[in-house]
């Protein structure tokens, strides 16, 4: 689930460009911060 969340992003950032460091960033904090709040 997570993984195609991440791909939907990744699509919809690469077709605005300039736009993919902002969810870049926010999947990059998930990604770190998901596996200590388990």
């Amino acid at each position: 689930m997570m993984w195609r969340v991440f791909c939907l992003e990744l699509r919809v950032a690469f077709r605005h460009g300039a736009d993919i460091a902002g969810p870049l960033w926010f999947f990059l904090m998930v990604i770190t911060l998901f596996p200590l709040s388990v």
